[in-house]
């Protein structure tokens, strides 16, 4: 497009036709243009600064969220597992189970949160429990897995076939 006014003018004919020329109705098509552009890049500016602000959140919250330490407890609680709990302390697996719809027989599994194979998991022990009950148990962490700082904690649940697992810390670990 040229930068140059184009004049246009409405003629009298026309004027007349319509009944609304008025000597000062005459407007030239470059300030139109530039009206309709700088509406444009007005609209254009704030789409940018909406999301140079969406962006800057979504940092500050990885950020945040890259400093939370990993909790030393983690539970979980759905339908089908009840309330799951499990943490490590003093060379032991703590597991408490609560809430389960109906009876259950449990396998309880450790492996290193780290591990990025399958397999190597080291079974700690099985339990049963009934509809509405609670099971706390504990289990010596494998001698394998002492000094491990990140632990994957999972139930296999023999009845229904579902694996739920949970990060905890091993206090004791070492980096």
């Amino acid at each position: 497009m040229r930068n140059e006014p184009i004049e246009v003018t409405a003629s009298r004919s026309l004027a007349r036709q319509t009944r609304s020329w008025k000597p000062e109705a005459s407007l030239t098509l470059n300030a139109f243009v530039v009206a309709k552009q700088n509406k444009e890049n007005l609209m254009q500016s704030k789409r940018s600064r909406i999301l140079m602000v969406a962006v800057s959140l979504l940092f500050v919250l990885s950020l945040l969220a890259a400093s939370l330490p990993y909790p030393a407890q983690a539970a979980v609680s759905t339908a089908d597992t009840g309330n799951f709990t499990a943490y490590a302390k003093n060379g032991k697996i703590y597991i408490n189970l609560s809430g389960v719809s109906g009876k259950h027989s449990y396998l309880a599994k450790v492996r290193d949160a780290h591990q990025q194979k399958a397999g190597n998991w080291k079974n700690l022990g099985q339990f049963k429990i009934n509809r509405k009950s609670t099971v706390s148990t504990s289990y010596n962490i494998p001698k394998a897995l002492r000094n491990t700082i990140y632990l994957n904690v999972c139930l296999k649940d023999r009845t229904y076939d579902k694996l739920t697992c949970r990060m905890v810390v091993n206090p004791n670990g070492r980096y």
